[in-house]
């Protein structure tokens, strides 16, 4: 039979554990002792009834791969600590936030962030410190297929706002975004390392950044941005 559960004692014996794989299981929820697993490196969750993580893990401060769909993007076999270094990771936000990030400096390579419709304001972004995660090389900031068009666009604004990378990003995605004009830190000289900027379906977006203020922009995509006026 399919596993279901995964037993707290296992998890209290094995903090040694670097990698726990627990693709096509029926496994609905991660038990508070996860937090015990401190080397944990890669937790990959794809295909599980895991729909939320509890707030320990936090703890996992060495986390560096986080896998939780089977998308093309994102399903990545890890066996290899030699291919730590280009592994994509994937954390949907919930009601609990972002909070849960907020430990995971040592995520690397691609982080996508999903579900941006369920954080509310500015505050509940920034407590994701993306400017922390130093090794994370390419951001992908995607809000929800099916929201509203009438979505304030002041919070979609404040939301993205409070999702600021670190200054050597390079490479980014922007999605479904519904303000009206670009944050802060892509207005200015914040982002020297940007190579790649992606903004698709973002359709309310009316201003642009002036790209000059991106000095090593070398791949610009721009598709589904019905509102701009420049």
């Amino acid at each position: 039979s399919s596993l279901t559960a995964i037993g707290k004692d296992l998890l209290s014996e094995k903090s040694g554990v670097r990698v726990l794989d627990l693709t096509g299981t029926n496994i609905a929820e991660l038990p508070p002792e996860i937090g015990n697993l401190i080397h944990l490196r890669y937790l990959v969750l794809p295909d599980t009834l895991i729909k939320e993580l509890p707030e320990q893990v936090k703890k996992l401060l060495h986390l560096q791969v986080l896998v939780r769909s089977t998308d093309a993007q994102t399903a990545a076999v890890v066996d290899d600590d030699s291919k730590k270094f280009n592994q994509p990771s994937t954390f949907c936000a919930n009601k609990a936030g972002l909070s849960q990030l907020a430990g995971m400096n040592s995520l690397r390579g691609e982080l996508s962030i999903t579900g941006l419709g369920a954080v509310s304001n500015k505050k509940d972004a920034i407590k994701a410190k993306l400017r922390k995660k130093k090794s994370v090389k390419k951001l992908n900031l995607e809000w929800d297929k099916n929201e509203s068009d009438e979505t304030s666009p002041q919070r979609h604004q404040d939301v993205l706002e409070g999702l600021q990378p670190h200054f050597g990003i390079r490479k980014l995605q922007i999605r479904r975004y519904h303000g009206i004009s670009s944050p802060s830190w892509l207005l200015n000289n914040c982002l020297e390392q940007l190579t790649h900027l992606q903004l698709i379906n973002c359709r309310k977006w009316a201003t642009l950044p002036a790209f000059g203020h991106l000095p090593r922009l070398n791949h610009l995509h721009i598709r589904e941005m019905n509102s701009l006026i420049q």
